[in-house]
């Protein structure tokens, strides 16, 4: 209440600047306004106009007003202030690349001459370093944000205080939630990993760009995220099996064949997880799902493990 009423004056004032102002006091203080809805419009003026910081990820919440998001995962999309930009117009085709394969190679502190090569494979070095320099020029009037793509001793990078990335968040979430595994106790309780669950599954909506590009760059980067997030979901999967969160655990590995319809270790969880639950119709259900995907897309039926386990599970009586 007392947020609300100070920052009701500030606004019906105009007042964006005071004696002994402080940006991490003031950070702090946008942050609770932001989560808690007061104020919003004031407090994102605040932000841009100050050039207030948010938290680094995964801290930072869904509600900063960052000036730019990307979004890589299952799609290619951009808002700039919240508005989608329109892409596929006339000459945007080599900025996106060049933005693309920035992001395929991290996003930041990137050779610009590997990003030359990348992009124009076949320009000698004086044409790939011109390229470069008036793609990079086009790409700025593009995203149209100030200081979003610095140069610094020949590598390029977008500026992470003023643009989120969906996989930024996916990694940045994956290193934090695998610190807490190994640090937590015993028996953590099951509704940190229930959030970490839903976290991950608003985030990784489909594999890095889709299916835009077949680069060697994008391959690796686009197969280091989904291992990355399987890695996470069966640490999870089986912290919540050894405190007998099997409902969260059926969800867990439910989530991680989404992402990999071909991961097979998965399957016997998620019908070891099910048959514990004393759900024997699912569980046999999920092995069909399997044998299925693997004869479909491999040409092969499941491995002999999850024949076996399919098998105890039919002759096993029903609960």
């Amino acid at each position: 209440a007392a947020l609300a009423e100070t920052l009701g004056l500030a606004r019906s004032l105009g007042l964006v600047n005071f004696f002994g102002w402080r940006h991490s006091e003031m950070t702090r203080i946008a942050l609770v306004a932001l989560e808690q809805g007061i104020q919003t419009d004031f407090v994102i003026r605040l932000v841009r106009e100050r050039g207030l910081r948010p938290p680094q990820l995964p801290l930072a919440p869904d509600t900063w007003p960052w000036r730019l998001r990307i979004c890589t995962l299952g799609r290619f999309a951009l808002f700039r202030d919240g508005e989608p930009l329109t892409l596929g117009g006339k000459g945007q085709r080599k900025p996106i690349s060049l933005l693309q394969t920035l992001l395929a190679y991290g996003g930041r502190t990137v050779s610009t001459e590997q990003l030359s090569e990348a992009v124009w494979p076949d320009a000698d070095s004086d044409a790939s370093r011109r390229a470069f320099d008036t793609t990079l020029h086009r790409l700025r009037r593009l995203l149209d944000v100030d200081g979003i793509l610095t140069v610094e001793n020949g590598r390029l990078s977008l500026a992470p205080h003023l643009a989120w990335v969906d996989a930024w968040a996916l990694d940045a979430i994956v290193d934090d939630a695998a610190g807490w595994l190994r640090e937590t106790d015993v028996q953590p309780p099951a509704e940190p990993l229930t959030a970490l669950l839903g976290r991950i599954e608003n985030l990784y909506r489909g594999a890095f760009l889709g299916d835009d590009s077949d680069e060697p760059w994008v391959l690796a980067h686009r197969e280091r995220l989904q291992q990355r997030a399987l890695r996470l979901l069966r640490d999870c999967g089986l912290t919540l099996e050894r405190i007998g969160a099997w409902q969260e655990a059926t969800a867990c590995y439910s989530l991680a064949i989404e992402i990999e319809p071909l991961a097979e270790a998965f399957y016997q969880r998620l019908m070891t997880a099910l048959h514990t639950q004393g759900c024997k119709a699912e569980a046999l259900a999920t092995y069909e799902r399997c044998r299925e995907a693997m004869i479909s897309t491999l040409g092969v039926v499941p491995s002999p493990q999850t024949i076996a386990l399919h098998r105890h599970i039919l002759t096993s009586g029903s609960d």
